[in-house]
């Protein structure tokens, strides 16, 4: 019989979301593509002993790391982070690494069922966005941040620790394919056709066609993938721009340009 998703439970922890934190060995150039697109920079604090700098589309924030961690991580801020690591150990966490100590900024990571990295710190690195004025993104704004997840169960029970539920009612996924996991500020989308293991940002288009155009205008290479946009950021992270489906027509036509 097929397994059913969650309902909506009560979150069980004081987990807020922080950032995507992207590793790169040109934060420059990150800074500026993500800066051509039309994100924004936030004003980053300087608990980092290395050169880190943060962006937004206004939904989300992207963490550029100069140094640190050497693959993406999903990051997460915890008040008393040291009063939880047994609570963490106790409920089976083993973690990749242990920042704790006297002075020192406390902060640890471990690794989801399929292999994503989440990373969990005691206070905010960077001030929140000024709400008012939103940045103008010529893609959007972020829909999900996408994982490959290889077993929906043990994945959806991973998350839903770390306060997720999930985004459907009275579902099954044994041919979904797609479970969306929902917290504040931050949709996961668990995907199993996802061809590559780090996580992927979502963008919903309106117009493809016209997106296609400024892309172009800025200099900032697409990929045409059916009928859907791909782009890479320089340090690598995947951004697929996805057609809604009324758009279709502008999406053949703006495919033979590229």
């Amino acid at each position: 019989m097929p397994v059913k998703l969650a309902g909506p439970n009560i979150m069980t922890t004081t987990d807020h979301f922080l950032e995507l934190s992207i590793p790169t060995d040109d934060i420059q150039a990150s800074l500026n593509f993500y800066r051509r697109l039309g994100f924004v920079e936030l004003e980053a604090g300087e608990i980092r002993s290395y050169y880190y700098a943060v962006v937004t589309d206004g939904k989300i924030a992207l963490g550029l790391h100069g140094s640190g961690p050497e693959e993406p991580a999903i990051a997460f801020v915890r008040q008393n982070l040291a009063d939880h690591v047994q609570d963490l150990e106790e409920s089976g966490i083993q973690f990749a690494f242990q920042e704790l100590g006297f002075e020192r900024f406390h902060e640890v990571g471990f690794y989801s069922p399929d292999g994503h990295l989440v990373r969990m710190m005691e206070a905010r690195t960077f001030s929140p966005a000024i709400q008012d004025k939103p940045p103008a993104s010529i893609i959007g704004q972020v829909s999900e941040i996408s994982l490959r997840s290889r077993n929906f169960e043990r994945a959806i029970g991973f998350w839903s620790n770390r306060g997720f539920i999930v985004d459907a009612d009275d579902a099954t996924y044994d041919n979904l394919g797609h479970v969306p996991m929902i917290a504040p500020g931050l949709i996961i989308g668990l995907r199993d056709d996802l061809r590559w293991p780090d996580p992927t940002l979502r963008f919903e288009a309106s117009s493809i066609a016209s997106v296609f155009d400024q892309l172009e205008q800025r200099g900032i290479p697409a990929t045409p993938t059916g009928d859907d946009l791909m782009i890479r950021a320089p340090e690598g992270t995947r951004l697929m721009l996805i057609d809604t489906p009324d758009n279709g027509q502008e999406a053949v036509q703006a495919s033979p340009r590229n």
